[in-house]
């Protein structure tokens, strides 16, 4: 029975948080308040955590109904994963994604695609997120995509190395591997090989 209290108590304090974040009322609030019942029922966080992730959604998306539903599930399933808070892990990523020019219609399958390289890496997602979004001028300057870039600095991570110091130099390398007829993926698996085998991050770039 105290389960069943608590759990209502919770909601209701959700309920509360969706009126005072979002400010909706009649039938927008209803529509809220069914996203968050929905998806309360298939993520680990209580109730709180999701209205504040429907918030977060709501307001950086523009997401409503049905997809609203989708999206909290996915980004909050995506954050117990990869073991992140899941109102910071909407924000860093919807960040990282609007820098990138991702549509929301693909940010599901990029979130499956960072998670992915965090189980079988190791890296930490959010430090790569954070990256991602650091970064984007410069790895977008030297012609790498999203997905490039992923591959990039989840390899940096593993070696070791410090991607922000490490990048500006590589724009010059990775220009001369592309101009000797690499792809962007070749250039990457050059550099990484170089900088893996060298004592140095300097020696890495230099040859």
């Amino acid at each position: 029975i105290s389960f069943v209290v608590e759990t209502f108590n919770n909601f209701q304090l959700a309920q509360k948080e969706l009126i005072t974040d979002t400010g909706a009322t009649g039938d927008k609030l209803r529509e809220l308040e069914v996203s968050l019942a929905d998806a309360q029922g298939n993520v680990a966080q209580n109730s709180q955590e999701v209205a504040q992730a429907i918030w977060e959604l709501n307001t950086r998306l523009g997401l409503t109904g049905d997809e609203l539903t989708e999206f909290t599930t996915k980004y909050l399933n995506f954050a117990t994963v990869t073991g992140q808070d899941g109102k910071t892990a909407i924000a860093d990523n919807v960040k990282m994604f609007n820098i990138w020019g991702v549509s929301t219609e693909k940010q599901a399958e990029y979130l499956d695609k960072l998670a992915k390289v965090g189980q079988l890496t190791g890296v930490n997602v959010s430090t790569l997120t954070n990256q991602l979004q650091q970064n984007q001028a410069t790895l977008s300057a030297m012609g790498f995509t999203l997905d490039d870039s992923i591959a990039l600095l989840s390899n940096f991570e593993q070696a070791w190395v410090d991607a922000t110091s490490v990048l500006a130099s590589m724009k010059m390398g990775v220009a001369n591997l592309v101009e000797q007829w690499f792809t962007p993926a070749e250039a990457i698996e050059q550099i990484v090989d170089s900088i893996k085998n060298a004592k140095t991050e300097t020696e890495g770039m230099d040859d």
